[in-house]
């Protein structure tokens, strides 16, 4: 796949595009949603969240359970992003 579906926008503002002029001059405009983070992001942020409460929890802070790297815990919530949005997909 040569583009990577990221879900689209979670929290687009909107704005008025123009899409035709007619040949007497008539400019047609609708909306569409710009902007705003990627649902991949949203989802990739949400799970992150999650997994740090969940090591933090399990006693991450004073090392009893180990190390775990930031980019390890970014990369995680990225194959969940991915794979949540693969499953809404389907």
């Amino acid at each position: 796949m040569s583009k990577e579906n990221n879900g689209g926008p979670a929290f687009p503002g909107m704005e008025a595009a123009m899409v035709h002029i007619s040949s007497d001059g008539v400019e047609d405009y609708e909306m569409q949603a710009r902007g705003g983070m990627s649902l991949r992001q949203y989802y990739a942020g949400r799970f992150m969240q999650g997994a740090i409460a969940g090591y933090m929890a399990k006693g991450g802070s004073d090392g009893t359970v180990g190390y775990w790297d930031p980019k390890d815990i970014a990369s995680y919530a990225l194959e969940c992003a991915d794979a949540l949005i693969a499953a809404l997909d389907q």
